[in-house]
């Protein structure tokens, strides 16, 4: 798991969104940013970061994919950011600062 040392949340045009702070720099649930930006159904933003933008958007630099055990860990220290991403999901995208 990234060490996260802090949750920040806020909220992105009335939707809540949770900045999860690693070493200096930021995460964001990929959920929570495509709540705010009206997705009806936020795997279809990060299907478009991956397909559609992939010549612009690089995984590692712009955002990560977490799986277990590092899911398992960020569902166990911040409660409040899980309520957004399903139990049973495989795995979750964050965004980095340089993908936002």
């Amino acid at each position: 798991m990234p060490d996260l040392s802090n949750a920040l949340a806020l909220s992105f045009d009335g939707a809540p969104i949770t900045f999860l702070q690693e070493g200096k720099s930021f995460l964001v649930l990929v959920s929570q940013v495509a709540a705010g930006l009206g997705y009806a159904d936020p795997s279809d933003l990060a299907e478009a970061i991956r397909r559609r933008w992939s010549d612009e958007a690089t995984e590692g630099k712009h955002y990560r994919i977490w799986r277990w055990p590092d899911l398992a860990a960020l569902r166990e220290n911040y409660p409040a950011v899980c309520g957004v991403v399903d139990s049973r999901a495989p795995s979750v995208m964050v965004l980095t600062e340089v993908g936002l």
